[in-house]
């Protein structure tokens, strides 16, 4: 209910994007924290790892962005029967005229699974609202087939998007990809 709430004021343009300071490792821990007991129940490992430098702090919506990552790490525990879950994060600044007046950063969110994976052709479909990569899908895991649709437009608030590769059997990864100015200047970035 709470998705098809979120979809019909997504369509309303009746969301506002709320920029915050977001201290990014605790963003994620508390994802982890959130998801660890269901990927405890079923033997999963989940974990994150931050790739090189990113800043410590963001202004984005924390709000958003946590339901974002939210909905791609429950998709990525629902279709996971063995092994794991990770989140990685990277980030790069964003250099030119896209970079604007403050130091922006190009973040990316990569949940990958070693879950069931989604064949090619499938693969634009996931994103087209109440629709899911195949009518078996429906059946056996459930859902509504609005998450990753709303999950793409609210990338887009965001100043970003989602995307996905996927092996059929071998699993898959999301990359959530935002552009953020640094909240706080970093000495490690």
């Amino acid at each position: 209910m709470d998705n098809v709430l979120d979809h019909s004021r997504i369509e309303a343009e009746s969301v506002a994007i709320d920029r915050q300071p977001v201290a990014l490792v605790d963003l994620i821990a508390g994802l982890i924290d959130l998801h660890k007991a269901n990927a405890n129940a079923k033997g999963l490992t989940l974990g994150y790892r931050i790739d090189g430098p990113v800043p410590s702090t963001l202004l984005t919506d924390p709000y958003r962005l946590r339901q974002v990552l939210t909905n791609l790490i429950s998709n990525a525990l629902k279709f996971t029967h063995a092994s794991s879950v990770t989140i990685g994060v990277s980030a790069e600044t964003v250099q030119g005229a896209e970079a604007g007046p403050g130091r922006r950063h190009r973040v990316r969110f990569r949940v990958t699974d070693t879950g069931i994976g989604i064949p090619p052709e499938q693969l634009d479909r996931i994103f087209i609202p109440f629709t899911q990569a195949a009518a078996s899908i429906t059946r056996r895991y459930g859902g509504s087939g609005l998450g990753l649709s709303i999950s793409q437009k609210l990338a887009a608030m965001l100043g970003g998007r989602v995307s996905v590769e996927s092996i059929p059997g071998a699993g898959s990864t999301f990359t959530l990809e935002i552009v953020a100015e640094q909240a706080v200047p970093d000495a490690q970035t």
